[in-house]
């Protein structure tokens, strides 16, 4: 009688599960964008600056999400899981995002007259502006260039992140905003939005995922 053949190994894998996280490879992405646009000064490399910098709060906010749905076990994870997720399920901003996670966090409101806040407002204008393009006029007068959107401009232009834009030449938008000092801005605004969340997170086994998935730094 021949001897049964023993049985196959089981494959560790099966039945496993696991994600990947991208918010640092989008943010890795746009700093790539900015350090090529400070060598070629290429249009397209500082809007992907802005752009990828706005994806990464956007994953890095969505991976939160998922994050601390897996660790209910940890006060941080079961606050932040359902309310996030409603906010998600709403279309909520990546702003709104950030003031909720704050005040669940912290217990207190998020003061959206400081920073990270303020400039993660003005970079999703920007980004706004970028992603729903539409014409943009600019109007000669005796004290100088009238360029739409005004407001935004100015705003930018008083950060000194753009030349002046009611001087000459006259630039479209995409054009003003394509500096070194708007790029690096953007780049590091979106840095700055992940590291202030995730040092608000109390030390535990949440802390360390969004730490190494969203800065790509070691626990």
């Amino acid at each position: 009688m021949t001897a049964a053949p023993p049985p196959e190994p089981a494959d560790p894998f099966v039945g496993g599960s696991g994600a990947y996280y991208h918010a640092y490879l989008l943010w890795d992405t746009a700093a790539h964008a900015c350090s090529e646009f400070e060598q070629h000064k290429q249009t397209a490399q500082a809007l992907s600056a802005v752009l990828f910098s706005c994806a990464s709060v956007e994953a890095f906010f969505n991976e939160l999400t998922a994050q601390a749905g897996q660790r209910q076990d940890e006060d941080a994870g079961k606050a932040l899981s359902g309310a996030l997720e409603e906010v998600e399920e709403a279309r909520g901003s990546a702003r709104l995002k950030f003031l909720i996670t704050i005040l669940l966090l912290t217990g207190e409101p998020a003061d959206k007259g400081t920073q990270p806040y303020q400039d993660l407002a003005v970079l999703f204008r920007v980004r706004d502006e970028i992603v729903h393009s539409k014409p943009h006029r600019h109007k000669f007068t005796p004290d100088g260039i009238e360029a739409e959107p005004k407001k935004l401009l100015g705003t930018l232009h008083g950060m000194h992140l753009i030349e002046d834009p009611t001087q000459p030449p006259a630039r479209s938008l995409f054009s003003a905003i394509s500096t070194v000092a708007l790029c690096k801005w953007a780049v590091e605004t979106a840095r700055a939005v992940m590291r202030y969340v995730v040092e608000r997170i109390p030390d535990g086994t949440l802390s360390k995922l969004v730490r190494t998935a969203a800065l790509g730094e070691a626990p």
